[in-house]
């Protein structure tokens, strides 16, 4: 082993300065996106099916409980996620996906996953939506395309055959799409809204639960808003007025009770209802034009914020605060944008997409603000090689620390992605075991004032 060279290391840069650098957010089941306003984008939260785009080893992808930067790219404009990949917009249209593709969601004309971004085609796109085994969006000129699994006829191209390339769905002009589990909503440029796939709790609003393969008008009102998940949809009409229908086991139709609707039901007699999310857990989010937020449905997790595990039957406002600006429902989770550019999340934490680099991940039944991070993990490069070994690494959390003779007597210590130091221990033998719980850690060896340091990752 060559000895240890004496380099002056900083073991973290300034990984958080303020909550307030945050432009757009996402929410998978169990990760999260967010862009900056500097247009980098970051990543958090489970990345068993590299739906974080990190590029991890195939075979060993890695969770991270810390806002990780994908690539060096500064023009990210929009994101959307499901439970298993991920989809974002460049400034410049371009269209890109990665993560889980089984289905043929990611569009490449493979059903092979992606463990990095991988551009789709070269046409320029608008909007973006995706669900567990499909992704849709629309192009600049208005088509609506949509790809992946079409068991149910989401695909809207009148078969029931599943496609891994971009499909065009008739040939109007959409202003926007919605992906439920298995069906889709969508509102045409004269605000109409259309719904295809799977209606079996009625989340298609046609009165019965027969699910047509093609786009089918929903009524003859006008809307400006549709969010949909878990066999359940919310429309907000050209009015303001809020509108459920589909599956209602949680609650989260919001009309006080826990009974599906085939027909689009009015929520209260508000008419300042402003944006609407709702995730595949079965909880719902809106914010009014009043900047106050609102939520219902399913609270196993905490993911309505408001301190309890009970769920809620209406829409409930959130506290006090009227600056609230975006929202994003995940699966168990939750993350919202206020008016300041700060970035605040609740739920569950099971897989650190909450990002606040908690180790031991638990629930948060309140709202938490999640600080802007300032660089990637600041570790400088140590110009010297084999000073020590970790496996396996990643680790399951039983793991070995190995050195040579002359680092018999080291002092390790182990500290979190905070800079919060777990443990310390010397390394009396040229083997030695530790367990850690899941998270990523920074392992420092040091002798005779001599410093390295390696990241170890616990799944």
């Amino acid at each position: 082993m060559k000895k240890m060279l004496l380099i002056a290391t900083t073991l973290f840069t300034v990984f958080f300065a303020n909550a307030q650098c945050w432009k757009t957010i996402a929410a998978g089941k169990d990760h999260s996106l967010g862009i900056k306003n500097d247009g980098t984008l970051w990543v958090w939260g489970d990345n068993y099916y590299h739906q974080l785009g990190l590029g991890d080893n195939i075979n060993y992808p890695s969770d991270r409980t810390l806002p990780v930067q994908l690539g060096i790219a500064t023009n990210w404009q929009t994101i959307a996620s499901s439970e298993k990949h991920s989809v974002s917009l460049k400034n410049d249209g371009t269209l890109w996906t990665w993560g889980n593709n089984v289905y043929g969601q990611l569009g490449d004309g493979t059903n092979v996953k992606k463990s990095i971004p991988v551009q789709i085609g070269t046409a320029t796109w608008q909007k973006i939506a995706a669900n567990i085994s499909n992704t849709a969006a629309i192009k600049s000129d208005g088509t609506l395309w949509i790809w992946g699994d079409n068991n149910f006829g989401v695909l809207g191209d009148g078969t029931n055959v599943s496609k891994n390339i971009p499909t065009q769905t008739g040939t109007a002009t959409w202003q926007s799409v919605a992906l439920g589990s298995s069906h889709t909503l969508g509102i045409k440029s004269d605000g109409t809204l259309w719904g295809w796939g799977s209606n079996a709790f009625g989340q298609l609003a046609m009165g019965t639960n027969y699910g047509p393969n093609i786009p089918t008008q929903i009524g003859t009102a006008t809307w400006q808003s549709v969010a949909a998940n878990n066999y359940h949809t919310i429309a907000i009409k050209s009015d303001g007025t809020l509108w459920t229908c589909g599956n209602n086991f949680n609650g989260q139709l919001g009309d006080g009770t826990t009974v599906n609707k085939n027909v689009l039901t009015q929520i209260g007699t508000a008419s300042d209802w402003q944006s609407i999310s709702t995730g595949a857990g079965g909880h719902a989010l809106a914010t009014k034009t009043d900047g106050t937020l609102w939520t219902w449905g399913e609270n196993q997790a905490g993911q309505l914020g408001d301190n309890t595990r009970i769920d809620i039957l209406i829409p409930t406002q959130l506290g006090t605060d009227t600056n609230w600006k975006s929202i994003a429902a995940g699966g168990t989770h939750t993350l919202a944008l206020k008016t300041n550019d700060e970035l605040w999340a609740w739920g569950n934490d099971n897989n650190g997409q909450m990002g606040n680099g908690n180790v031991i991940q638990s629930d948060l039944l309140i709202p938490s603000a999640i600080a802007c991070p300032t660089s990637a993990l600041g570790l400088k490069e140590i110009r010297i090689e084999n000073e020590f070994n970790i496996f396996p690494n990643p680790s399951s959390g039983n793991f070995n620390i190995e050195v040579d003779q002359d680092l018999m007597g080291a002092k390790a210590t182990i500290y979190n992605l905070l800079g919060q130091k777990v443990k310390d221990f010397s390394l009396n033998s040229t083997t030695t075991n530790q367990t850690l719980n899941k998270g990523v850690y920074l392992i420092e060896i040091e002798k005779d004032g001599n410093k390295t340091t390696k990241k170890l990752i616990v799944n």
